[in-house]
C-alpha cells in the first residue's frame, strides 16, 4: 500500500520554520508531501501541473494565513473535488480568516510553536487518511 499523498498549499511568507512543521507533521504521519513550489513547469503547463497535483492528492494541507489569490483557487479546487483538506491558520491572524472559510475546521498553530504544529499537522492528517482507508 502506498504513502497518502498530501498536498501542500503555502503562501510566499509562511516561513521556514511553518514549512518545515509541516514536513515533520507528514513524516510522522507517513504521508508523501507534495508541494506546488516544487513543480517545475511554467504557464499553460504550470497549471495543469497544479490541477494534476490536487486530483492525485489524498489530502491537500492549506496555510490559509494570508490571502492569496493562487492559493484560495487552489483551495477552492480541491474543495469541488471534495478533497480531505487540513487548513491552518497563525492565531496571529485569526480575525482576518475569510468569511467564505469560517465554516471550516481550522488547525490554529503559534508561529513561535512549530514542534506543536507538527504534532497537530500529524493527528489531523493521520485522521484523514485512516477516513480514506475506511471509504474503500
Amino acid at each position: 500500500m502506498r504513502a497518502p499523498r498530501v498536498l501542500i498549499l503555502t503562501h510566499a511568507d509562511a516561513g521556514d520554520a511553518v514549512r518545515e512543521a509541516i514536513h515533520d507533521g507528514l513524516d510522522m504521519a507517513g504521508a508523501e508531501a507534495v508541494r506546488i513550489d516544487d513543480l517545475q513547469a511554467t504557464g499553460a503547463v504550470l497549471a495543469t501541473q497544479i490541477t494534476d497535483a490536487i486530483q492525485g492528492a489524498d489530502v491537500v494541507v492549506a496555510d490559509v494565513t494570508q490571502e492569496s489569490p493562487n492559493l484560495f483557487y487552489e483551495l477552492g479546487y480541491a474543495h469541488a473535488l471534495r478533497k480531505p483538506t487540513v487548513l491552518l491558520l497563525d492565531t496571529e491572524n485569526a480575525r482576518d480568516l475569510p468569511s467564505n472559510l469560517a465554516g471550516y475546521q481550522m488547525v490554529f498553530y503559534d508561529r513561535g510553536d512549530p514542534g506543536s504544529l507538527s504534532k497537530r499537522i500529524y493527528r489531523h492528517v493521520r485522521s484523514q487518511t485512516e477516513r480514506i482507508k475506511t471509504a474503500f
